[in-house]
């Protein structure tokens, strides 16, 4: 069975990993309300009135199309 030669040094494995982090959401004031939201997203504040906004009318039906 094959085993390594010599054990990965800590510095060398920390210096393989040192991407492997967690990077911190790009955060902009909203330009409505002042809050603070995730850049290109709807915020969260501000989002029960911009749903509303979209809804559908619903289609007045025929009567005479019976």
């Amino acid at each position: 069975m094959a085993l390594p030669k010599r054990r990965t040094p800590k510095a060398k494995q920390r210096h393989r990993r040192s991407h492997h982090r967690i990077n911190a959401p790009h955060l902009v004031r909203c330009a409505t309300c002042d809050a603070w939201q995730r850049s290109h997203h709807v915020c969260e504040a501000c989002e029960d009135g911009y749903n509303d906004a979209a809804a559908p009318v619903p289609a007045a039906e025929d009567e005479d199309a019976e």
